[in-house]
């Protein structure tokens, strides 16, 4: 009996999907495809490993036991690659980034792939958490990278803390679709600004634009997370002021405008001073991480079209 390996990945993506429409959309492949290559591994393993329903694919009882072994394999050539990184001098291991929201969803998430390609050896571990947590773990050893974020001015590193620099992002004024689009940000001052915790830099943003412009942000309405303030907005429960990373995704009612001169939401990773000097693979993720801050940066700057820019808040 002989199995093909390929195969058996186009099974292993059935299981773990879901289904055969599902598997071939996380290929990139047609259905019919998918189903092709399983009839085939069902031909050389003399069985039926799948049990085609109305509602979809459901694995045979032998199905599970290929499944099982298809497991075992990835497993065993996964840790093979990772041998060869490391007798070839490449970083390896595993390395654990806590970071909040926005950088997980907008810059991380997306360039998965990409990370994979530039550090193979490297097994990203990602977990959300707000600054202070990540901090936290990163000093008691739980987490290897820490994302923070600060208004403006970086101050210095805790110590025994490395700090780099990530990401300089503008703020957007953001409010619902409903108002009139301003010609002078200014216009939207009397409107109501949603409230914000003022220790994070999104809350000392608005502090330094409320004073400002001479408003006083809610205290009916106030957010922490940046999904739930671009859904109060489209609510049309206030405006308020969001990093660039934090307009991902744009729900229906909602419009963005830069503010220059209202200053930059600055992004640092932190590890660990001792951790940084001993870790080649730490060192290597803290630079792709940078160097996919900054293609972001690049092609946000081609893309910034369909946002416009209000004027210079010094100006208005």
């Amino acid at each position: 009996m002989e199995i093909s390996v390929q195969r058996l990945d186009v099974l292993l993506a059935v299981s773990r999907e879901g289904g055969i429409q599902a598997a071939a959309d996380a290929l990139r492949v047609s259905p019919s495809a998918v189903s092709q290559q399983i009839r085939k591994l069902e031909r050389e393993c003399g069985t039926d490993l799948l049990t085609r329903t109305h509602s979809g694919a459901v694995l045979t009882e032998a199905g599970k036991i290929v499944v099982a072994g298809a497991e075992r394999i990835e497993s065993e050539l996964d840790r093979t690659f990772r041998e060869l990184l490391e007798f070839e001098g490449a970083p390896t291991g595993i390395v654990r980034l806590a970071s909040f929201q926005t950088v997980i969803r907008g810059l991380v998430l997306p360039n998965l792939d990409t990370f994979a390609d530039v550090a193979p050896g490297i097994d990203l571990h990602v977990r959300e958490a707000d600054a202070d947590a990540a901090l936290s773990a990163v000093r008691r050893g739980k987490a290897d990278i820490a994302v923070l974020e600060f208004d403006s001015e970086i101050p210095r590193g805790p110590r025994g803390v490395k700090v780099l620099p990530l990401l300089q992002e503008p703020w957007y004024m953001v409010y619902p679709s409903v108002l009139a689009d301003p010609h002078d940000p200014r216009e939207l001052a009397s409107e109501t600004w949603l409230g914000v915790d003022p220790e994070t830099a999104a809350g000392i943003a608005t502090t330094r634009l409320a004073e400002q412009w001479g408003f006083t942000p809610s205290a009916k309405y106030v957010y922490e997370d940046y999904d739930v303030a671009l859904h109060m907005v489209a609510a049309g429960l206030g405006t308020t002021v969001l990093p660039k990373l934090g307009l991902t995704n744009l729900p229906d009612g909602v419009e963005a405008r830069m503010l220059p001169g209202l200053g930059t939401r600055r992004l640092v990773l932190c590890v660990s001073a001792a951790l940084s000097r001993q870790s080649d693979a730490i060192d290597l993720t803290c630079k792709v991480l940078r160097q996919l801050a900054l293609s972001h940066t690049e092609q946000g700057e081609m893309n910034n079209g369909p946002i416009p820019q209000s004027p210079s808040i010094a100006q208005a």
